[in-house]
């Protein structure tokens, strides 16, 4: 379950959470602030290059509606003011690949297409894209970005006690388990598929990072199932961690054996007594994880 932030209303909060951003979404190692206030910055606060080499910068906009085109905490970005930044991001001397206007306003589709028709027109000329992103972007990364949200929580929300941290990570381990591989007929599924699940599920329950079968990190949690606060569950989670290190061990096993193999979009099992086996393990897991969820009435796989 998603958490809904409120947006920070400090401006030196709002442009470290713009580094960190940064730092844990972007792969950007050590962004720098961008001069000092009353300094001419060039439409620049924060700079740096990323992991692939791409030089991002960014304009915080700590926006607030309160009428008269005066723009403070949560208020709407004009095409005037984006078009603004960005000639003055145009005099900046340093390189910029991507330029990101960051905001606390809403989410403004008008401004996004702005934005890409701006890109568009400025590519073949060589100049830098533009991305306008909203406080909603910030949430979507707060929530899917552990190491993120673990920054930054206590100036967002009031410290978790220790049953709602439990909660989080458990609810990612669930939602790792919401598959078709724990809930189709085995032989729909195809086998490289079924084992990535299995893989990614047990990456949830150790790691507390949620991937997708591309293999992209759809969410993340402070820790995996190591991290949780009571004994008594930590040890329920990691009994449903082994069953089903045990259920990939025998499914491998039998692969290596020639008894589960691929035939075209078709799961071949040997024989009756094999899928019967490898159908009770899984059910077997399914119904651990769902006996945890139960503690804390979340609705079972």
């Amino acid at each position: 379950m998603d958490v809904s932030f409120p947006p920070l209303s400090n401006w030196q909060d709002f442009e470290e959470l713009t580094v960190g951003l940064f730092e844990e979404v972007h792969g950007v190692f050590q962004p720098q602030r961008y001069g000092l206030q009353g300094q001419p910055q060039h439409g620049v606060d924060v700079i740096g290059q990323s992991g692939s080499g791409e030089w991002l910068a960014a304009q915080c906009k700590r926006l607030k509606n309160r009428g008269n085109d005066r723009h403070r905490t949560g208020g709407a970005i004009s095409e005037k003011l984006l078009r603004a930044e960005i000639a003055k991001a145009d005099g900046f001397s340093g390189k910029i690949d991507r330029y990101l206007l960051v905001t606390t306003g809403s989410t403004q589709p008008e401004i996004q297409t702005l934005a890409q028709h701006m890109t568009s027109e400025r590519k073949p000329k060589g100049l830098f894209a533009i991305n306008v992103l909203f406080w909603e972007d910030f949430d979507r990364s707060l929530n899917r970005n552990g190491q993120l949200r673990e920054r930054f929580v206590s100036k967002l929300i009031p410290k978790q006690t220790p049953e709602e941290a439990d909660r989080e990570i458990v609810e990612l381990i669930a939602s790792s388990f919401r598959r078709p591989a724990f809930r189709d007929h085995l032989n729909i599924e195809h086998r490289e598929n079924f084992k990535h699940a299995i893989r990614d599920v047990l990456r949830a329950i150790d790691t507390g990072t949620l991937v997708n079968r591309d293999g992209g990190v759809e969410r993340s949690v402070r820790a995996g199932y190591a991290g949780i606060s009571d004994p008594a569950l930590r040890n329920r989670c990691r009994r449903v961690r082994n069953e089903l290190d045990a259920f990939k061990t025998m499914l491998l096993n039998a692969e290596r054996e020639g008894r589960v193999e691929q035939q075209g979009e078709w799961l071949n099992i040997s024989s009756v007594e094999l899928r019967d086996a490898i159908s009770a393990a899984r059910d077997d897991c399914v119904r651990s994880i769902n006996a945890v969820l139960a503690q804390f009435n979340i609705e079972p796989v």
